[in-house]
C-alpha cells in the first residue's frame, strides 16, 4: 500500500482513481493460472478444458480482489481528505499513491480498510462456495476465499510495508507523539517477517523431507520485495527526525535589503554593519561569495540579463563585488 510509482499501461479508472498495470502483474497472473489449472484437471468431474478455464478465471478474480484492496485504501484515503493519485497492480500485489497522513488515526484507517476489503470478499466467496452451483464455479468460490483471506492476513503482519506495518506506525505514532519513532518501529519488524518468510519456506519444507524450489524462489522474491520496503521506510524516518530536529530560527540569519537599483556606495554602507546584504529586484534569485574589490571588471554581454546590479556609470555591484554573501531577490508580483 502506498508506494510511489505507477510506472504500466492505464487500465482505466474506477471511481475517478487511475489504476495502472504493470507487464509483471500479468506475467504473475498467467503464472497463477497455469499453477491452478494444473492440479485442477485431476479433479474428479473436472476436464483439462475446465482446470484452465477454472485458473483464468480464479486469476481475473484474484486481480479483481487486489484492484478491491487497493480501492478500499484510496476511496478512504479520499474521504479523509489525502490527494489519491492513482493504484498501479505489480508483482507482489498492489499499490495506492497518496498524500501522507496527517495524523495517525487517518493512517490507521487507511491501512486497516484493505485488509477488511479483502476478508469481505473473502464472506461473498466462502458464501457463494455453499450454493447449489457447478462444481468449476464452486472450487473457484472456495479457492478466493482462502485467498483472499490468506491477502488480509499477510497484510495485517505488523510490519512495513504491509498494511499492519502503518497500522503499528500509528499505533507507536500516537503513543509517543513521534511519527519517525513508529516508522522505525513497524519497518524492523518488516525485516523480522521478510527474514522470517524466507526461512520458513526453506527449512519447513526440509523438515518434513521435502523441499518445493518454486516456493522457496518465490518466498526470496516477496522476502527481498520486503526488506527492501522495509529499508526505505528506515531511510525516510532517519530524514524525517532529521527534519524535525531543525529549528528555522537556526537556518536564519540577519539581513539588511537593498534596492536593486542601489549603488556601490550604499550596498558597500549596508554591508559595512556585518549582516548578510539583500538584493531586491524583479529578477530570479542569485547566491554568491567571493573576495572584494573595489572596481569589479565589467561583465561580458547583455547588462540586462546578468546577475549584476547597476549602480552609477560605469560601476557594477554584483555578489562577487563584496567580501560577504550577497543576495539578489526578486519580488513576486
Amino acid at each position: 500500500m502506498r508506494r510511489d510509482g505507477l510506472a504500466g499501461f492505464l487500465l482505466g479508472r474506477v471511481a475517478g482513481v487511475p489504476v495502472h498495470v504493470r507487464p509483471s502483474w500479468i506475467v504473475v497472473s498467467l503464472v497463477l493460472g497455469m499453477a491452478i489449472a494444473s492440479p485442477a484437471a485431476g479433479l474428479p468431474g473436472v476436464t483439462r478444458g475446465g482446470s484452465l478455464v477454472l485458473g483464468a478465471v480464479l486469476a481475473l478474480l484474484l486481480s479483481a480482489s487486489v484492484l478491491v484492496h487497493e480501492l478500499a485504501h484510496a476511496l478512504v484515503a479520499r474521504r479523509r481528505g489525502l490527494t489519491v493519485r492513482g493504484i498501479a497492480l505489480v508483482l507482489t500485489g498492489g499499490r495506492t499513491e497518496m498524500s501522507a497522513a496527517e495524523t495517525p488515526g487517518t493512517s490507521a484507517l487507511v491501512a486497516v480498510a484493505g485488509p477488511l476489503a479483502n476478508l469481505a470478499v473473502a464472506a461473498a466467496a466462502w458464501w457463494a462456495w455453499t450454493l447449489d452451483l457447478p462444481l468449476t464455479a464452486r472450487l473457484a468460490a472456495l479457492m478466493l476465499a482462502l485467498a483472499s483471506a490468506t491477502v488480509a492476513g499477510f497484510n495485517l503482519l505488523p510490519g512495513m510495508p504491509m498494511d499492519g506495518g502503518w497500522i503499528l506506525e500509528a499505533l507507536v505514532w500516537r503513543i509517543t507523539g513521534r511519527r519517525a519513532a513508529g516508522t522505525r518501529a513497524a519497518a524492523w519488524v518488516g525485516r523480522a517477517v521478510a527474514v522470517g518468510l524466507l526461512v520458513t519456506a526453506v527449512v519447513y519444507p526440509l523438515l518434513r523431507g521435502a523441499s518445493d524450489l518454486t516456493l522457496v524462489v518465490w518466498s526470496a522474491v516477496i522476502g527481498a520485495t520486503l526488506w527492501a520496503g522495509a529499508s526505505e521506510h528506515l531511510n525516510a524516518a532517519a530524514r524525517r527526525q532529521a527534519l524535525d530536529g531543525l529549528a528555522p530560527a537556526a537556518l536564519a540569519h540577519p539581513a539588511v535589503g537593498v534596492a536593486a537599483g542601489a549603488s556601490a556606495a550604499e550596498v558597500h554602507a549596508a554591508a559595512a554593519g556585518g549582516l548578510e546584504v539583500v538584493l531586491v529586484a524583479r529578477r530570479p534569485v542569485v547566491v554568491g561569495r567571493g573576495p572584494a574589490t573595489e572596481e569589479p571588471p565589467e561583465p561580458a554581454g547583455d547588462p540586462g540579463h546578468d546577475s549584476h546590479v547597476t549602480s552609477p556609470p560605469h560601476t557594477r555591484v554584483g555578489p562577487h563585488s563584496l567580501g560577504r554573501r550577497v543576495m539578489l531577490m526578486e519580488l513576486m508580483q
